[in-house]
């Protein structure tokens, strides 16, 4: 999930739709589109496993943890919820 973190952090830094890119954030991340588990970027325990097996050698607990704290505010749940009725997703 670190990659699609990073891209819709990204999109967001890049283009500016910030809520249009925290929607997705909290639906693709969810795993409720794919049925997997979630995989928030506030999920990350800094093991530091994915320092090695980057290409761009970033420093990707930071990043995560820059990711968490502005894509996943107050209205996290309220996106989610919202997201859940454009596709249409069952709650668990």
């Amino acid at each position: 999930m670190i990659p699609v973190a990073f891209e819709l952090y990204n999109k967001m830094h890049l283009f500016g739709k910030v809520e249009e890119n925290k929607l997705m954030y909290a639906a693709r991340l969810s795993g409720r589109l794919s049925g997997a588990e979630p995989g928030y970027a506030s999920q990350c325990v800094a093991c530091g496993d994915c320092l090695q097996k980057c290409p761009q050698q970033l420093d990707i607990p930071d990043f995560m943890a820059a990711v968490a704290d502005e894509m996943e505010d107050d209205h996290l749940a309220a996106r989610l919820a919202m997201a859940q009725k454009m596709f249409r997703i069952k709650a668990p």
